[in-house]
């Protein structure tokens, strides 16, 4: 659903009110229930809080965790397809981002550097590499990589409200944001790929670290 990519590439800022349901369904060529459920889903993770007579919220990062149920047990069987999929990116991207940024127009370069440029501007230092992803997902030369991509997008959300302050905010998550954006400016695909897969590794062991405290089962080795 296009809304998901939005927050996640912060194109919806914290603090935003979405448009009402009817009006999401239209633009995303949804039905109304459909859309309902899926602010349901990002309510429960604590993306989002809908309040009565104003409408649904998008949360700053500082309380998603807060507004996040991990006790459900649907959710914390999702929290294990996010990090498994995160285990398979980090496994797989530094071929797959290298490959794809040389096949890249000057303009797809660009648009990527846009969305890097307006993730670090709202101080979203962790969200850049997830943005990528995204990217890949769509910019990908092969058929068979945007699929795979798309689908490990998809379960990148789950891991949403483990994606703490801390994470984004702290001084080497800046300075990772910095070398790749100049890695970018600079066409050093290669460059580009190696940085991007050190912060998936970082993040798979920061998010196995995390789940284990709340008994979530994760792989126990990155391969």
């Amino acid at each position: 659903m296009t809304l998901i990519k939005q927050i996640n590439r912060g194109q919806r800022k914290s603090g935003e009110f979405l448009p009402s349901l009817a009006a999401l369904a239209a633009e995303n060529q949804l039905s109304v229930s459909t859309v309902r459920r899926a602010l349901d889903l990002l309510n429960d993770i604590g993306v989002v809080e809908s309040i009565n007579g104003k409408g649904t919220q998008v949360l700053a990062f500082e309380q998603i965790a807060a507004h996040c149920d991990f006790s459900q047990p649907i959710y914390r069987r999702r929290l294990t397809d996010f990090i498994e999929s995160l285990h398979v990116c980090a496994c797989s991207c530094r071929a797959v981002v290298e490959q794809t940024l040389l096949a890249m127009t000057g303009a797809q370069r660009n648009q990527l550097l846009e969305l890097l440029e307006r993730l670090y501007a709202q101080q979203r230092y962790g969200l850049g590499i997830y943005g990528v992803i995204g990217i890949l997902a769509e910019e990908a030369h092969s058929p068979a990589i945007r699929t795979l991509y798309a689908q490990l997008f998809q379960q990148f959300l789950w891991g949403y409200p483990l994606r703490i302050p801390k994470r984004n905010e702290s001084t080497e998550a800046q300075m990772q944001a910095r070398a790749l954006t100049e890695a970018l400016q600079h066409f050093d695909s290669s460059l580009f790929a190696q940085l991007l897969e050190n912060s998936l590794i970082q993040d798979f062991k920061t998010a196995q670290s995390q789940l284990q405290k709340i008994g979530v089962s994760a792989p126990s080795d990155f391969l």
